[in-house]
């Protein structure tokens, strides 16, 4: 039998809650480890059969606990699209610009100040 990856990442507090609920589900799956994240925030490793879904593996945790601790499905550890995310914002704007972002900002905060 295989087994595909699933990350879990949500507010902390839902390991707990999903594993129970996992525990009386007919879903087949192995529980992986838990880590903490900055802001307040956990991921789960967990296994799925080859032959379940996703779409199974929600219903089996349920809506009430996906919403309460706001979860989210991955394949891939999430820090992968988010430096994705920054290297793309980065590229965003030349040094020329950010630079003239910059004195925009220091523009503003002394207009602030004066008044």
């Amino acid at each position: 039998m295989n087994w595909n990856t699933t990350y879990i990442t949500g507010n902390i507090g839902f390991w707990e809650d999903v594993n129970s609920r996992l525990s009386g589900s007919d879903v087949h799956h192995m529980i992986g480890s838990m880590e903490r994240l900055p802001d307040a925030q956990c991921r789960g490793l967990y296994w799925l059969a080859e032959k379940e879904s996703v779409e199974n593996f929600k219903r089996a945790i349920g809506a009430k606990l996906i919403w309460k601790y706001r979860l989210r499905f991955e394949t891939e550890p999430e820090t992968t699209a988010v430096k994705n995310q920054n290297t793309a914002f980065k590229e965003r704007f030349t040094e020329r610009e950010r630079s003239l972002i910059q004195k925009m900002r220091l523009k503003t905060r002394k207009r602030a100040i004066v008044k």
